[in-house]
């Protein structure tokens, strides 16, 4: 029998994000309302749309949202600054007003049915914006859409990381005075989805070894437990929600993670995240007691050299079986991608999706994967003996 190797996913699967949309929503709302539009923030069903096509970072959508907002202000007014702050006072002082409300739907849909390898969606929207113009692109929504992942430069992720961590937590975590007040809506809102028992389970599975774990997720999160590199800059909200459900003793392979390794190789670490198999080739081998340090910087090098990583040559000649739990197909894929690579390498590994939504959205984006859809983790993990 192969050897099990569980990677869960953490948003819509093992948590309820509430606190990340309700983040989502004020984060557009903030802009809306310095613009005098009002709340302009995009409605549940959409904030689901935009995960069914791969905007699964909040620090993607909300940007995105803001560029989306500023495109309609400039087709009123072309004059428009290219200077963020001066661009709202001038939507806000000549009362610029949109002519019907921001169709992000559609327009993230567009973004996304030309996303190229290695991107992240705000980088494809720039592009897209562009058009004939790229790489000289429009220098307003270059400022909002090209700095994302960097919480000095971007104004839409900075405050929603307020939203995100609270006001207290953001100025411990990037050493920056607040620039709001407000509550951690992740402690307040997320909600588990697994059930204790069943949580109770896995970590027990895991204690005995009838099954090998680990979570793999985009979420930011602290660098690697065993590296020497300090915490300031690096949002523990992975670990809020393995706290929330009772799975913190697990090994977490996620974007703080990621990170550290890009600033290891001169590279930007959203890049490794999935559906990049080096994410979850990183996750497998966590999950089987590899240093999590060791984990991502084997997996990259792995990917990039195509030589076999150190850790994982016990396996040649061993099955092993990846089974993805995600609500999203690009977690599903990058798991595809990383046995298609083991395989490869003298280690017969098969993948397993489960797609954990009740959402047709998601269900059919899933299904393209082959995944085995459920409503929720509980019947998904059900249907497994461990």
């Amino acid at each position: 029998m192969p050897r099990q190797i569980f990677l869960f996913d953490v948003d819509s699967v093992l948590v309820n994000p509430l606190g990340y949309r309700a983040a989502l929503q004020a984060t557009v709302n903030y802009f809306s309302q310095l613009m005098h539009w009002g709340n302009q923030a995009p409605d549940l069903d959409t904030i689901e749309h935009f995960e069914a096509i791969g905007i699964s970072s909040e620090w993607d959508s909300a940007a995105i949202c803001l560029a989306i907002m500023l495109r309609e202000a400039r087709k009123a007014y072309p004059q428009l600054a290219d200077n963020l702050p001066e661009a709202l006072k001038t939507i806000q002082q000549r009362r610029i007003a949109p002519s019907a409300p921001p169709n992000y739907k559609l327009l993230s849909s567009w973004i996304m049915e030309d996303q190229q390898p290695g991107e992240i969606p705000a980088e494809t929207a720039l592009r897209r914006f562009s058009g004939d113009k790229w790489p000289h692109a429009d220098e307003l929504l270059r400022s909002v859409l090209s700095t994302t992942r960097d919480i000095a430069q971007s104004a839409t992720t900075r405050i929603f990381q307020h939203y995100t961590l609270g006001s207290d937590h953001f100025s411990q975590t990037y050493g920056m005075q607040p620039h709001i007040q407000t509550a951690s809506l992740l402690a307040e809102m997320d909600m588990p989805l697994i059930y204790s028992d069943v949580a109770k389970r896995v970590m027990q599975a895991v204690a005995e070894q009838s099954i090998y774990a680990a979570v793999y997720t985009a979420r930011p999160s602290f660098p690697p437990l065993d590296s020497e590199t300090g915490h300031a800059g690096f949002a523990p909200e992975a670990e809020i929600a393995l706290d929330i459900v009772g799975l913190s003793r697990l090994p977490l392979i996620a974007e703080g993670k990621l990170r550290w390794l890009g600033q290891q190789t001169g590279t930007n670490g959203e890049h490794y995240l999935k559906p990049n198999p080096v994410q979850a080739l990183a996750a497998v081998m966590a999950a089987q007691a590899i240093p999590e340090s060791v984990a991502v910087t084997s997996a990259e090098d792995m990917v990039r050299t195509g030589n076999l990583a150190e850790g994982l040559k016990p396996f040649v000649g061993h099955a092993l079986e990846i089974l993805v739990f995600e609500d999203s197909a690009s977690g599903i894929r990058g798991g595809q991608a990383a046995a298609e690579l083991l395989s490869k390498h003298g280690i017969p590994t098969q993948a397993r999706g489960f797609g954990i939504s009740p959402l047709a959205v998601k269900q059919e984006k899933l299904a393209e994967t082959g995944a085995v859809l459920f409503d929720d983790i509980n019947l998904a993990l059900a249907t497994l003996e461990f």
